[in-house]
């Protein structure tokens, strides 16, 4: 049992130093772009944007409530 374990954790360390990172995100304003470069200089990681599919679309939230009497 002592063999078979020490076995597993060797696996498991072979496989985490061949894992590889993945960022993934999206930046509307460009504060998670600037985020994500800062992040990427300092850990090793394959990066991808997430862009929209149209350009000139409004993704913004928009900031007006309507508010109802009941």
């Amino acid at each position: 049992m002592k063999k078979f374990l020490s076995v597993m954790a060797a696996m498991l360390i072979a496989a985490a130093a061949e894992a590889k990172t993945l960022v993934v995100y999206y930046s509307y304003t460009g504060n998670c772009r600037e985020i994500v470069n800062s992040l990427t200089a300092q850990i090793e990681a394959d990066v991808l944007e997430i862009q929209p599919a149209e350009k000139g679309l409004k993704y913004e939230a928009k900031t007006t409530l309507s508010v109802r009497n009941c």
